[in-house]
């Protein structure tokens, strides 16, 4: 099985990372895992100028981020995993990066990823 993990914490080898690499090792045993760490890569929010809902061949968006190779990264994996800061007040704004990559791309995916 192959496996994304991604690291919604801006530090790359902080405590979230240090957990996410406990789960790693515990999966890499049967399955193979690729990390992603959402601080390296660039995903710009929505415009709301619906221009990737005019596009159905291809992804739509108007913006030139990472989000397509975010989202195909996601969609190659039989399984994800997204690991974020565990604080309760912050908003999980590197997690959103995965969620809008994937909205931006896929239109309604509700059936698709879930939150």
């Amino acid at each position: 099985m192959n496996i994304l993990t991604i690291l919604g914490s801006p530090r790359k080898k902080g405590n979230t990372a240090g957990a996410l690499d406990m789960v790693e090792q515990e999966l890499s045993g049967w399955h193979q895992v690729e990390r992603l760490a959402l601080a390296s890569v660039k995903v710009n929010g929505c415009l709301g100028c619906e221009a990737c809902q005019k596009v159905t061949d291809r992804p739509g968006c108007v913006q030139k981020d990472d989000a397509v190779a975010v989202f195909e990264r996601m969609m190659a994996a039989d399984a994800v995993n997204k690991t974020v800061i565990p604080f309760c007040t912050t908003p999980d704004a590197l997690g959103e990066d995965a969620r809008t990559a994937a909205r931006k791309l896929a239109g309604d995916i509700s059936g698709v990823l879930r939150q």
